[in-house]
């Protein structure tokens, strides 16, 4: 079972300090063979420093920007952008996190 690749998809919006907490409990998972999708519907500078941060000491972590061109959606129509990341997992398995949640080890 260890051998299996399992994709994490995680959502973010404008929170970095929650993104830090989710990606600190992912990559803290006793299951080490993870793809870790970070997709982003802001953009943010501080967004990408954290990412970042996490990239230089786990490269599991793919950062995704996704910009929300219709601007009558809620919160950048997280389900595209879910299924934006989708595209790029190659995990046999997904898993979704929103940033402001976190999974225990």
């Amino acid at each position: 079972m260890d051998n299996i690749l399992v994709t994490v998809i995680i959502t973010t919006y404008d929170r970095p300090d929650d993104l830090s907490r989710a990606l600190s409990s992912v990559v803290n998972q006793t299951y080490k063979n993870l793809e870790i999708l970070v997709i982003d519907g802001k953009g943010l500078n501080e967004t990408l420093e954290v990412v970042e941060e996490f990239q230089s000491k786990d490269n599991r972590i793919l950062y995704l920007a996704y910009k929300n061109e219709d601007k009558t959606t809620i919160y950048g129509d997280v389900q595209h952008a879910r299924n934006i990341a989708l595209r790029y997992a190659n995990g046999k398995y997904v898993a979704m996190l929103d940033d402001d949640d976190y999974w225990r080890p």
